[in-house]
C-alpha cells in the first residue's frame, strides 16, 4: 500500500458500518482467545515467584492474585457450560484482562514484568477486532500502562522503556490490524462472489446452483428432525407465448414481476429459486400436506392479482408441489413434484383457487 492510499485506507478502516465485524471469524477468534488467556495466566504465574505480588499491599497480595487466577478459570467454566459467545462478549473479556493485568501490576511494583502481557492482548484485539474498537482498547491499554509513572519518583529509565513498550505495542497493533483489514476484505469479496455465483441475474432468486445446495440440505435436516418438507414448483402459463407476441424484454420484465411476487409471497426468500426459464421452485420447511395446498393457491392467486403482460392481461402461475416420504431421494422428491406440475398443467386447473375468480378454471386460459 503506497503512502497516497494511506488515507482513503484509514477513511475505509474508520468509517461506521452496520456490522463493524463483517468478514471476521468468530469460531477462530474465540480459540485464539482461550489460547491467549492461558497462556496469559501460564505466564504470570511462572513470574509470580520472582515478582510476588507484595509490593502494594503486602501479603495481602497474593489473595488478590488467587481471586485473578480464580475469575480466569470461572470464565472459561462458565463460556464453557453456556456455550455461548459473541464479538461483544469476546471484547469484554479482552478489557477484563485489562483489569487483570493492571492490577497484578500494581501489586508487584512499578518495576514488574506483568505489564509485558499487554502485548498478548494488544496484538490479539488488533487481529480480530475492527479498527474503532481497537484503537479504543489500545488507548486503554496505555493508559494503564502510563498511569503509574505519574504517581512514582521520576527513573527516566523506567519512563523510557514505558514509553518504547507502548510504542512498539501501537506499532505491532497497526501491522496486525492492517492485516486482518485486508484479510476482511478478501473474505468479504470471497463471500460476495460466492453469493452471487448462487443467485440468478435477472430475478434475484437462488439459482439451480443455490438450489440444489438448499435442497440436499433440507432434505437431511428433515430426516435429522423428523419434521414435513415440501418442494414447491410453479411454471407460468403460455409464457412462450408472452416471449413470440411482446418480445424477450417484455418476457424478462414477467419474469423479474412474478419472482418478487412469488419470493413475497412464499416468505422464505433464502428458500425461493427460479428452477430455469418460465420454472420457480420453492423449498417449504415444515411444511406439510395440510399447509401446502394454502401455500401453492396463495402464489397462484397473487400472481394472476399483480402480475401483468404488456396489455394488461393477467399473469398466471401453476403451482404443484410433493411432500418428502420415508426413504425418498432427492431426485424422487424432484420427480415427483415435476410429475404433479405437468399433471396440473395438462389438467389446466388451479389448486386450491376455489372461490376465487382470478384463480378459477373459468377465468384463466388453458395452461401450456
Amino acid at each position: 500500500m503506497g503512502i497516497t492510499g494511506l488515507p482513503a485506507t484509514l477513511t475505509r478502516a474508520f468509517a461506521p458500518t452496520a456490522d463493524p465485524y463483517a468478514g471476521g471469524d468468530i469460531e477462530l477468534a474465540h480459540r485464539l482467545g482461550r489460547m491467549l488467556a492461558a497462556a496469559s495466566t501460564v505466564i504470570a504465574l511462572v513470574l509470580m515467584p520472582f515478582a510476588p505480588p507484595t509490593s502494594a499491599i503486602g501479603n495481602t497480595g497474593w489473595i488478590f492474585c488467587a481471586g485473578l487466577v480464580l475469575i480466569s478459570i470461572a470464565s472459561v467454566a462458565i463460556e464453557r457450560f453456556t456455550g455461548e459467545y459473541t464479538w461483544n462478549k469476546i471484547l469484554l473479556i479482552n478489557y477484563l484482562g485489562i483489569a487483570q493485568i493492571g492490577l497484578a501490576q500494581w501489586l508487584a511494583g512499578v518495576h514488574a514484568p506483568y505489564r509485558e502481557l499487554f502485548i498478548l492482548t494488544t496484538v490479539y484485539v488488533a487481529g480480530v477486532h475492527p479498527p474503532r474498537r481497537a484503537v479504543a482498547f489500545l488507548t486503554t491499554v496505555g493508559i494503564v500502562t502510563l498511569a503509574p509513572l505519574f504517581f512514582t519518583p521520576w527513573d527516566a529509565s523506567l519512563v523510557a522503556s514505558t514509553l518504547a513498550l507502548v510504542l512498539i505495542w501501537s506499532a505491532l497493533a497497526a501491522v496486525v490490524a492492517t492485516a486482518q483489514l485486508a484479510a476482511r476484505m478478501d473474505r468479504l469479496g470471497n463471500q460476495r462472489e460466492s453469493q452471487m455465483a448462487r443467485v440468478d441475474a435477472l430475478t434475484g432468486l437462488g439459482n439451480r446452483r443455490a438450489f440444489d445446495e438448499v435442497f440436499e440440505a433440507e432434505i437431511a435436516r428433515a430426516r435429522r428432525a423428523g419434521s414435513p418438507l415440501t418442494l414447491l414448483l410453479g411454471d407460468l402459463d403460455r409464457f412462450k407465448e408472452l416471449n413470440d407476441r411482446h418480445g424477450h424484454l417484455a418476457g424478462d420484465r414477467c419474469l423479474k414481476e412474478v419472482a418478487a411476487v412469488f419470493r413475497d409471497t412464499i416468505r422464505l426468500q433464502d428458500r425461493c429459486f427460479r428452477w430455469g426459464g418460465d420454472e420457480f421452485a420453492a423449498v417449504l420447511t415444515d411444511t406439510g400436506i395440510v399447509a401446502a395446498p394454502m401455500v401453492a393457491g396463495r402464489a397462484e392467486v397473487a400472481v394472476s392479482r399483480q402480475c401483468r403482460d404488456p396489455h394488461g392481461e393477467p399473469v398466471f402461475l401453476t403451482c404443484a408441489f410433493a411432500l418428502l416420504e420415508d426413504g425418498m431421494t432427492g431426485d424422487e422428491l424432484l420427480a415427483a413434484a415435476d410429475r404433479a406440475l405437468l399433471a396440473k398443467k395438462e389438467s389446466g386447473r388451479a389448486l386450491s383457487g376455489a372461490g376465487d375468480a382470478s384463480a378459477s378454471p373459468a377465468a384463466r386460459p388453458e395452461a401450456s
